[in-house]
């Protein structure tokens, strides 16, 4: 499927090629949420638009020793303004991820 997207999509540009692997992580409920949130946060390097008008809180930071991955984009549905409707109620926190950069 994906040399099919590269050769027929994406003009043979592997850069354009995203969702390569998928992994879930089940919680129990958004406390977990939160705190898996700040785990991912602390070990990566931040590539997305800050989540809050504070720039403090999600900026973008410089990569050290305990940085594994960059995260590209997060799709939060448990937000207020998500419209559950277009999901048949089905709620969750997607995120994408780039590893193995140089």
């Amino acid at each position: 499927r994906a040399l099919q997207k590269l050769v027929r999509l994406y003009g043979r540009d592997v850069a354009m090629l995203t969702d390569l692997v998928r992994c879930t992580i089940v919680a129990s409920n958004l406390q977990q949420v939160g705190a898996l949130m700040a785990t991912m946060y602390a070990r990566s390097v931040v590539g997305f638009a800050s989540l809050t008008d504070d720039d403090s809180a999600y900026g973008k930071r410089e990569e050290d020793e305990k940085t594994f991955f960059r995260i590209t984009s997060i799709t939060n549905r448990f937000d207020e303004s998500y419209d559950d409707g277009q999901s048949g109620g089905y709620r969750d926190l997607s995120l994408s991820v780039e590893v193995g950069w140089v």
